[in-house]
């Protein structure tokens, strides 16, 4: 159909083979608690990121740098399952007092870490190649970045949870 039609249909492949190879949920059940299915979902996206073997992050990243406006209804539609999954395990985390815009701020802080680590993947490699293998980062390992990334969040949510519970304790107060 053309270079725009095979463009899409790369990025899409690719998306679809990541997702086949590192499910979007980590592999933990439903039934799990949500600190265990955010776990799997973090672990989920940076593995598929540090898989020399999946494209649909490089696509990605060269449609952000130059983007061609090709792949946005596409994105969109792939991308919105992995968000929603996301925010519900987040929301959850947060209690019955979060609003909306509280969820997804830390769905947004989470899934920036994440990228953090698909930029930090990205300059790892392009410095491999540029320099020869003379390579001076530092190793990272997936397991126990995804590690740092949830106790850091759960942190964060534990202490919003908190303060939306009292924020709702003295607004009941107030009213009775």
């Amino acid at each position: 159909g053309g270079k725009e039609e095979l463009y899409v249909a790369a990025w899409k492949y690719s998306f679809d083979k990541s997702l086949e190879k590192h499910p979007q949920d980590g592999g933990v059940p439903p039934e799990a608690s949500p600190k265990d299915r955010l776990r799997g979902r973090i672990l989920s996206f940076l593995e598929r990121v540090a898989d020399p073997e999946t494209y649909e992050l490089e696509i990605m990243h060269k449609e952000m740098a130059c983007p061609t406006g090709l792949l946005q209804q596409v994105l969109h539609s792939s991308l919105a399952t992995l968000h929603e999954g996301f925010k519900s395990v987040v929301a959850e985390l947060l209690g019955k007092d979060a609003n909306e815009k509280q969820v997804l701020f830390c769905h947004m802080n989470i899934i920036d870490m994440c990228f953090g680590f698909v930029h930090y993947i990205h300059l790892s490699r392009m410095q491999k190649n540029e320099l020869n293998n003379m390579d001076d980062t530092i190793e990272i390992d997936v397991r126990e970045f995804a590690e740092h990334i949830l106790n850091f969040s759960i942190a964060g949510i534990k202490r919003i949870r908190k303060e939306n519970k009292n924020r709702t304790e003295v607004s009941k107060k107030t009213t009775a």
